[in-house]
């Protein structure tokens, strides 16, 4: 699972001519049937708002700017215990990526009632194929867009991301999703790990260590006191990978 899980990064500019990094977590997915030929451009996908980040308290779309993207696989600590991080290894010709589609949802705040985790998702394609990434070992993760998160016996899932542009963390829910009424979002209470920001984007792995969903939003609240509970301030609201479906399949 861990190969295949992408460190972003990128400056953008605000309108009063302030650069910041914008940085986040997405996941090279893996084409449907067969898998992908040596001379295809994989995707990576990732939360959308990481191209609307907040700007006097609102979000603010810098998806049109010209903006010299980073992606870095294996950014992560060899071991456990070590202290010392790894710098990854960026994918090459990570500044000519493009972004083929974002959802309706990219740029609207998480607490707006417009709001809809499902559209809130871009798919980037990488701009050298399958065989060049081949040589830095990478892996496609695969996933299930018939997974029934709304069943109860279904349990267990986990999120792989960069909270805060660190390395590789992973929180872990061991109970059933929770699935809003309209059926458009989910929600994990973490029993292990806190959803920091950094962590947008991160897949959602269930036990068969298929994505289901990416990483969205948490409480503003979130801390480590309420991990391995089931209060709003430990609730982490995800993207259905169902609903991006119809996105992925064209």
């Amino acid at each position: 699972m861990r190969k295949a899980v992408v460190y972003i990064q990128f400056r953008y500019v605000t309108p009063d001519g302030s650069s910041f990094f914008s940085k986040g977590t997405g996941f090279l997915i893996n084409k449907s049937g067969s898998g992908y030929g040596l001379t295809d451009n994989p995707f990576i996908v990732t939360c959308g708002h990481l191209f609307a980040p907040k700007y006097n308290g609102l979000p603010y779309d810098v998806s049109s700017q010209n903006l010299p993207t980073e992606f870095y696989v294996y950014y992560e600590n060899k071991n456990c215990n070590e202290i010392t991080k790894r710098g990854g290894k960026r994918l090459n010709g990570s500044n000519s990526f493009t972004i083929e589609e974002l959802g309706t949802s990219f740029n609207i705040d998480a607490k707006n009632s417009m709001y809809n985790p499902s559209e809130d998702f871009a798919i980037i394609k990488a701009s050298r194929t399958v065989k060049v990434y081949s040589k830095l070992n990478v892996e496609y993760a695969g996933w299930d867009a018939f997974y029934d998160l709304s069943n109860s016996n279904n349990t267990t899932y986990v999120a792989i991301g960069h909270p805060g542009g660190d390395t590789k963390m992973v929180n872990v829910d061991y109970d059933r999703a929770y699935v809003n009424s309209n059926g458009e979002e989910f929600g994990l209470y973490f029993d292990e790990g806190v959803s920091e920001g950094g962590f947008s984007g991160s897949p959602i792995f269930n036990d068969e260590a298929k994505v289901v969903g990416w990483l969205c939003a948490a409480s503003d609240s979130a801390d480590c006191f309420y991990v391995g509970t089931e209060e709003s301030q430990n609730k982490t609201t995800c993207g259905r990978l169902d609903n991006l479906h119809y996105y992925l399949s064209s």
